[in-house]
């Protein structure tokens, strides 16, 4: 039996109030696990302070008066606001939650997937279409899909848009649709409103977007494989629930 991602919400006046309350319900969850043959991991344990005072306070508790402690680890206990960015569930937080930051992240972190993929995405040598697909959906969208519905609802235009281009790269590398497709238009002509049409059979977690592709002449009839059937389903925003 498996449990990741489990949040505990603690109110208090001040983390002296906070943060005793916190280790006992923690008590309470490390003897309850052990009765059910859970196991707690301190290591991937982490907790954030957030509070509405003015005043700036410290990431650390430097005189170790109330410490947090789980399975008999000291957790750390970050601060919204301090210098140090506060991270929560695999999410970086800013101050003033727009989540810009966790977008920018993401992104950069899915560039680097989409580099890898792209080394095997060789429209001869490479794998089929529908195996593409599948490196694709399971490597690069799923990073950059994490928390995306909130991100989504949190995050300015910017940080949208950055995350539509990003997704906008995968669904080339899949569809085999260069980022201009200028090659020879005496041969054939390939017009696309968006090129994130279709990438994978779930659609874009962000926009419900419609291709329009035309092709006159002679194309070239390997590409045409690339090119994936558009769904006619409603896309989504979120991970935790997709169209089948």
């Amino acid at each position: 039996m498996y449990a990741d991602d489990l949040s505990i919400i603690v109110k208090g006046q001040s983390r002296e109030d906070a943060i005793p309350t916190a280790n006992m319900v923690l008590e309470k969850l490390h003897a309850w696990s052990q009765e059910n043959g859970l196991a707690i991991n301190p290591s991937k344990c982490e907790a954030a302070w957030f509070t509405f005072s003015t005043h700036t306070e410290s990431d650390y508790d430097r005189e170790g008066k109330w410490p947090l402690v789980v399975a008999g680890c000291q957790i750390p206990v970050m601060t919204m606001g301090a210098s140090r960015t506060t991270k929560l569930l695999g999410m970086d937080l800013d101050p003033r939650l727009t989540l810009n930051v966790a977008a920018s992240k993401q992104c950069a972190a899915t560039s680097q997937r989409i580099s890898q993929l792209r080394c095997i995405a060789h429209k001869e040598a490479g794998p089929s279409p529908h195996d593409l697909r599948t490196f694709v959906i399971g490597y690069g969208a799923s990073k950059l899909r994490y928390g995306s519905e909130l991100i989504w609802a949190v995050a300015t235009d910017s940080a949208k848009n950055e995350m539509q281009k990003t997704y906008a790269t995968l669904a080339r590398i899949v569809s085999g649709v260069p980022s201009t497709v200028t090659r020879n238009p005496h041969c054939w002509r390939l017009t696309c409103r968006r090129s994130t049409s279709f990438a994978c059979a779930h659609g874009s977690p962000y926009l419900r977007t419609h291709a329009h592709v035309r092709w006159t002449g002679c194309g070239d009839p390997r590409l045409s494989r690339r090119l994936a059937p558009v769904s006619a389903s409603r896309h989504y925003l979120g991970t935790s629930y997709m169209p089948s």
